[in-house]
């Protein structure tokens, strides 16, 4: 009995000591998170879908060009309103200069060598650069009407397409007008006579 007791009173205690423990939540094993699939690779473009796709790349480059064109073209536009015109007697200035030909040649009836040449460009730069009309140009340049200018500015403009070297020239003879146009249109600044601030 005395062994029976022991044991009685040792379950008992150990039974007691199991029901204090606090509650203990099941383990389970972790799950492992599942990493997201990489998005599938875009199909394969046909050559129609790449045609179209350089298409519209080209067109919205060429509409920036066209964008960034147009803006210089304003600015240039704004600039000119405060530059002095542009006269014909400056455009035959220049030419006769540069094509070496003098004002008596200009207005005589000598049609061989250069001196047409001179005549078709200052038609030509006349008609883009002033405001004069064409009879007005025909008659500086002593043609007896307008049709003549009309034919000069057009063999210029025919020109400028297939020889380069009457292309530069004209591109050259413009940009020196507006730069004479420029150089009035700065102020002069007044000269101090010398010896004026000896006496300062």
């Amino acid at each position: 009995m005395t062994y029976i007791g022991e044991l009685t009173r040792t379950y008992s205690t150990a039974h007691q000591r199991l029901m204090n423990l606090p509650e203990l939540a099941p383990s389970f094993p972790s799950k492992p998170v599942s990493k997201p699939e990489p998005p599938l690779p875009p199909p394969p473009l046909s050559d129609t879908e790449k045609l179209i796709h350089g298409l519209l790349k080209r067109t919205e480059e060429l509409a920036a060009r066209i964008e960034h064109l147009e803006k210089a073209l304003q600015t240039g536009r704004d600039r000119s309103k405060d530059l002095p015109p542009i006269t014909v007697p400056d455009i035959i200035d220049l030419v006769l200069q540069r094509e070496n030909v003098r004002k008596s040649e200009l207005r005589s009836q000598f049609r061989g060598g250069h001196i047409p040449r001179a005549r078709q460009m200052i038609c030509y730069l006349a008609k883009l650069n002033t405001l004069a009309s064409l009879p007005v140009i025909a008659r500086l340049l002593g043609y007896k009407d307008h049709t003549t200018v009309i034919h000069g500015i057009r063999k210029i403009t025919e020109l400028r397409q297939t020889d380069p070297v009457i292309d530069y020239k004209m591109e050259n003879y413009e940009l020196t007008l507006r730069l004479n146009a420029s150089t009035k249109a700065e102020p002069r600044q007044e000269q101090v006579p010398a010896g004026s601030m000896e006496g300062n």
